[in-house]
């Protein structure tokens, strides 16, 4: 399933918004790939009881994949390379906007801080791809951590991807929201 979303991802000059789609509109081969834990033998009803119910999003481990892939294994904001922390973060909300959840430029590679910072529309980006700290973050201006982790990097253009920069009109969507003070 993952070789066939790749191949789409890797189609020459095609636009993000209609990979999203596509991608989005794969079909999977069989419900097997859906379920994350291995170890349930679909053949047998024998040996295990296992009743789940959980709400699970389809392909975002491959949305995940084709982020990282896109900006280089790299957080766009710090430059931090290891994946155990890195997250795909959506601009436009998974809930909010189901037309683009697949869509590369509704992507941003951000380490876990950022992405929560980010989630919580605590930071944004302005239309020069700059990072902006929300007002609400005003109270820990004299904390150090602060000043090292978000307002040394506020006013940083972030690092582009390879292939698919930000969409613009997604981070001003975004930005409108910025937590106030």
């Amino acid at each position: 399933h993952q070789q066939n979303l790749w191949a789409l991802y890797n189609t020459p000059d095609i636009d993000p918004t209609e990979l999203g789609r596509k991608l989005a509109r794969k079909k999977l081969q069989s419900i097997e790939k859906l379920v994350s834990d291995h170890n349930i033998d679909f053949s047998s009803k024998e040996g295990k009881e296992v009743i789940r119910e959980r709400k699970e999003r389809v392909n975002q481990d491959f949305f995940r994949k084709m982020i990282l892939a896109d900006y280089r294994g790299q957080c766009c904001v710090s430059g931090l390379n290891v994946p155990d922390v890195l997250r795909a973060s959506h601009i436009l909300g998974w809930s909010e906007n189901k037309e683009n959840r697949m869509n590369p430029s509704n992507g941003l590679c951000l380490s876990a801080t950022y992405d929560a910072a980010f989630d919580r529309h605590l930071i944004s980006f302005d239309e020069d791809y700059r990072m902006i700290l929300s007002p609400a973050l005003k109270e820990y201006y004299s904390n150090q951590a602060f000043r090292t982790h978000f307002l040394a990097y506020e006013g940083h253009r972030v690092q582009f991807p390879a292939r698919f920069p930000p969409d613009p009109t997604f981070l001003e969507n975004h930005r409108e929201k910025l937590s106030a003070a």
